[in-house]
């Protein structure tokens, strides 16, 4: 806490003021007739952003990890895995359209 007051030049006793304040109503915590950062349009569209983004990221994590494997496997073998062989590790990828995969695969 005090590494961030200093960093943002607060005393961390307001810090901790506003943290218990926020603890105890989230809604007071800050009152004043300033206006919001975010309008809630904003915020439910990011939301939806980072829905449709997260099983776009966990596709392509699963393709690099296959990706690794498969050049493991060859370094070791000296052959490359075979497409019957990809198919069957694929884990999480129905949740995206083909289209989509292929679009996000390049």
């Amino acid at each position: 806490m005090a590494e961030v007051a200093r960093a943002f030049e607060v005393n961390a006793n307001v810090l901790h003021r506003w943290r218990r304040e926020f603890r105890e109503g989230p809604g007071n915590a800050f009152p004043g007739a300033g206006r919001r950062r975010w309008d809630e349009g904003r915020l439910a569209q990011l939301e939806r952003k980072i829905g449709q983004q997260v099983p776009e990221i966990d596709f392509l994590k699963g393709c690099l990890q296959r990706i690794e494997e498969q050049r493991k496997l060859q370094a070791l073998t000296g052959k490359p895995l075979s497409y019957q062989q990809i198919k069957t590790q694929r884990d999480g990828a129905e949740a995206l359209t083909a289209k989509r995969m292929c679009a996000l695969a390049g």
